[in-house]
């Protein structure tokens, strides 16, 4: 696989990062190009930057930064009843063993930003689907699915470092700042995929988190692009911009281990059980909503 980064282009191309591949079991050709553009996932410049690309390249293929566990994502709802349903679906889901307390959270933490920039989680793909379905390209998934990567995440950490990190989140989710301040924190990021930033900040109190939320995801998606260049010719890739250097580390990586980034690890039993960790960590946010409440 030869990796070779094209020159700086005019337009919205200077934005991507444009990668060669040569595949032999492409029956359109043995060179394949892709146009790969970092988003900062909520961020309406992103969105406009997908629409622009899309229709400037028009791809045979577009592949998204996404898995099928998440593709709900392309179909918004109203924003309240979106919001009452996702939440008590979410418990549900939870109480009956479906659902981990660090997807809840997640999802609350990016409900609020979205809310915050006016733009939901997600946008960038809502538009390169309606983009894709006009100049008549396929769509692929690139991302490791979320069950695995959740229970990855879990399996890395101890029974004390899930409750710690649950209480972290709940904390965090919280302290989310008002829509001016998160604009211009956007606008000093620009191409940072604010995301992958707070993953890796994240990663600083819980270094265990960067291997499976991360560098594992890149190499499931340059493994999904391999797979992309055995039928497409131009190819345009939306992921969090975050992932752009492990794209590139990854590019000529013969080394992906696809049947071990993609195992479910097995169940731990642990003397501390999910319920008692449920209590420990809603407590604790309970008494850091009030604590922040007080201080207003």
């Amino acid at each position: 696989m030869a990796g070779l980064e094209l020159a700086t282009q005019p337009d919205v191309l200077s934005k991507c990062t444009i990668l060669k591949y040569k595949s032999t079991d492409n029956p359109l050709g043995p060179t394949q190009t892709f146009y790969i553009l970092g988003t900062a996932h909520i961020s309406s410049k992103s969105c406009s930057d997908v629409q622009k690309l899309i229709r400037q390249v028009r791809p045979e293929v577009v592949v998204l930064e996404l898995c099928r566990e998440r593709t709900g994502i392309l179909q918004p709802a109203e924003p309240e009843k979106h919001e009452k349903l996702q939440l008590r679906e979410l418990v549900a889901s939870w109480r009956a063993g479906n659902t981990t307390l660090f997807q809840i959270v997640y999802a609350f933490m990016l409900r609020q930003l979205g809310d915050a920039v006016e733009v939901q989680p997600g946008e960038e793909f809502r538009v390169a689907v309606l983009e894709a379905l006009e100049v008549g390209a396929k769509l692929q998934f690139g991302d490791r699915s979320l069950s695995i990567t959740i229970a990855r995440v879990w399996a890395a950490l101890s029974a004390w470092q899930k409750v710690k990190l649950v209480w972290y989140l709940c904390v965090t989710g919280i302290m989310v700042p008002d829509a001016k301040e998160l604009n211009a924190f956007m606008d000093s990021m620009k191409d940072t995929d604010v995301v992958t930033e707070a993953i890796k900040e994240l990663g600083q109190e819980f270094p265990q988190l960067l291997q499976p939320l991360i560098h594992e995801r890149d190499q499931h998606i340059v493994w999904q692009l391999r797979l992309a260049a055995t039928k497409a010719t131009k190819i345009v890739v939306v992921v969090g911009a975050g992932h752009l250097p492990g794209i590139r580390a990854n590019w000529d990586n013969p080394d992906i281990d696809y049947e071990e980034i993609t195992r479910m690890p097995e169940k731990k039993t642990s003397i501390i059980t999910w319920r008692r960790v449920a209590l420990v960590s809603v407590s604790g946010a309970a008494i850091a909503a009030l604590c922040f409440r007080l201080r207003r």
